[in-house]
């Protein structure tokens, strides 16, 4: 296309679009500084994220049950860093939600991806944060933030990831933790 030689065809985008300001300044916090820089904070308001401490894995399964139980039809992510729990949480919501079609995907089952519907309301898709990049959805739950693991040697690469999970909701972003064995992540 030689569209290098041609400054007058190259278009930068610099501005978030999809996010709400709330979750895109949450976002920004986990920016680790990369020669692409971050992108200008929307003007779109919206709610603050939130963090839901100390409830169990079964808590928070029916959480993310009850508020789209009284939800119209949206386009959900629910991103696990746990491939037990990604299943778990797939079969219990697919149990629990009727008003929804909820799918998952695994790489060690890579022929489940030739099912998956994205961009449409009404679908629920249950996600490791390793499948998440570039999907983007109304509503994201991050369940089990506990067992994300933070080690000072490779604080970049938590914060990248967080930087991704963070930037995948649109308009609103909860995250959902159990106190479990080493008490609440900071």
């Amino acid at each position: 296309l030689r569209i290098a030689k041609k400054p007058e065809r190259q278009f930068v985008l610099t501005k978030n679009f999809r996010n709400t300001a709330p979750i895109a300044k949450l976002a920004g916090h986990f920016y680790a500084g990369l020669q692409t820089g971050i992108p200008e904070y929307p003007e779109k308001l919206g709610v603050q994220p939130i963090l839901i401490q100390n409830i169990n894995i079964e808590k928070q399964i029916e959480y993310i049950s009850n508020i789209l139980k009284l939800r119209g039809s949206l386009e959900v992510g629910v991103i696990i860093d746990d491939e037990r729990d990604r299943k778990y949480f797939y079969d219990q919501l697919t149990e629990k939600l009727n008003n929804y079609e909820v799918q998952t995907y695994t790489s060690r089952e890579f022929k489940l991806s030739e099912s998956l519907v994205f961009d449409k309301q009404g679908i629920v898709s249950v996600l490791n944060r390793k499948s998440c990049k570039g999907l983007e959805f109304d509503i994201v739950f991050v369940p089990q933030l506990q067992k994300m693991k933070v080690e000072d040697s490779n604080l970049t690469n938590f914060k990248m990831n967080m930087y991704v999970i963070c930037s995948r909701a649109r308009t609103e972003l909860i995250f959902m933790c159990d106190k479990g064995e080493s008490g609440s992540p900071e």
